[in-house]
């Protein structure tokens, strides 16, 4: 299998030109500005300032590719992008 710039990676090694990247790092880098503040569901406790109990978060929404071996990988041999939701 070749890689991007057309060399071989050795068997075993990742295809990608990037280096992994922990999920922390990934919404540090996207910042608080990417952040969109979003209903999750209603809950049982209401109150004067939330008198229909729903309980809201901020989340985050990235396009990232999954590293995994069980994931089915594309013709040209890279993993299908995901959707990565951080609260």
């Amino acid at each position: 299998m070749q890689d991007r710039n057309g060399m071989a990676a050795p068997a075993g090694q990742p295809h990608y030109p990037d280096k992994p990247t922990s999920i922390k790092a990934l919404a540090v880098e996207a910042g608080r500005e990417s952040f969109t503040e979003a209903g999750r569901r209603t809950g049982t406790r209401t109150t004067r300032d939330n008198p229909q109990a729903l309980m809201t978060g901020e989340f985050l929404a990235l396009r990232v590719r999954p590293v995994n071996n069980a994931i089915p990988r594309g013709a040209d041999g890279t993993l299908p992008a995901q959707w990565l939701l951080a609260q």
